[in-house]
């Protein structure tokens, strides 16, 4: 048996956007984050470009929303979740303190949606938060995301 030892809490911040503690666990090819976000914070719609970046959620405590492509799922205590190589996904915790466990591939590159070229598409009638990935149907973007809260001006037509 390896026993492996931890650095100290890390706080990841981008802006106003999210926040976590994360206690980062990592031996050999892979690593373990603890994830801790308060209600109202996030971790924005996101993936990895690497061909081995599948990776999994486990939900220690709390209840939270996480978008996998175009799907949205309520998540609680107990559950997980699986997300498939260079998939897009994110993780909101609307509703009180939310404790993750992630494991991954040790060092994946993540690459921000709000980090990406934003074109715009006209008439499709569809729009993407880019914060948490929600999908609205319509002529025009919210004036607020029903998941995540963000503005209009955070939604893309695709």
């Amino acid at each position: 048996m390896k026993m492996v030892r931890t650095k100290a809490y890390e706080e990841y911040k981008d802006e106003e956007l999210w926040t976590a503690d994360v206690l980062p666990i990592i031996s050999g090819n892979y690593s373990m984050k603890i994830y801790t976000l308060k209600k109202g914070q996030k971790l924005p719609l996101h993936y990895h470009p690497a061909t081995h970046s599948e990776h999994f959620y486990y939900i220690k405590k709390g209840v939270g929303v996480f978008t996998i492509g175009d799907k949205i799922k309520k998540v609680v205590e107990g559950e997980a979740v699986y997300v498939p190589p260079k998939k897009l996904h994110a993780i909101v915790s609307p509703y009180g303190d939310l404790v993750v466990i992630a494991i991954n591939p040790r060092g994946l590159p993540r690459v921000f949606v709000k980090d990406l070229p934003r074109g715009k598409k006209k008439g499709s009638g569809r729009w993407r938060c880019s914060i948490c990935g929600y999908i609205h149907e319509g002529n025009k973007a919210p004036s607020k995301c029903r998941v995540c809260g963000r503005p209009k001006e955070d939604f893309d037509e695709i």
